[in-house]
């Protein structure tokens, strides 16, 4: 947090660097590599939300482009994931993609994704529920956001105060 405060951008993003990193073997190793990519759709992230979905888009078009040009077609699939807070609607709250090895069907479940709600800490349980309790074998997690999830107390009040 010192390095952030004093900015010190490059030693942060050296710790960020050696928390993020995972040796996996893509391709080759017989095993479908899986990631979920969540994003925080709130309306604390309305400022940022675009160029999140425009980067996104960029960035899966990219990886496949890369995977492709590397002759690896296979063995490994991309879901996205959008969650919000309790005070959006049941059907906003927690959306997802099917896993996926084609850049195109993942930017179409983005392209119609707006922000709605917000409420202090967001429902990222609900993204961490999901990958634990009704996927298999996800690899790895990102999640691209910029608040907490609910403590266990706002869970119980959020479900209670939307009603």
């Amino acid at each position: 947090m010192k390095n952030i405060k004093d900015g010190k951008n490059d030693k942060v993003r050296q710790e960020i660097e050696k928390l993020n990193h995972v040796e996996m073997p893509i391709g080759g190793s017989g095993k479908v590599v899986k990631t979920v990519i969540g994003i925080d759709a709130t309306g604390s992230m309305s400022s940022a939300l675009d160029q999140v979905l425009k980067n996104t888009k960029i960035c899966l078009e990219r990886t496949y482009e890369i995977l492709r040009s590397r002759g690896i077609t296979g063995g490994f699939e991309i879901q996205m994931a959008v969650y919000r807070n309790y005070n959006s609607d049941m059907n906003k709250l927690f959306q997802f993609s099917p896993f996926c090895t084609n850049a195109n069907d993942l930017i179409n479940f983005l392209q119609p994704v707006k922000v709605d709600g917000g409420w202090g800490n967001e429902a990222i349980e609900n993204l961490y529920n999901h990958v634990l309790r009704f996927e298999s074998e996800v690899d790895q997690l990102i999640v691209i956001g910029d608040a907490a999830c609910n403590t266990p107390g706002e869970v119980g009040s959020k479900r209670l105060n939307r009603g």
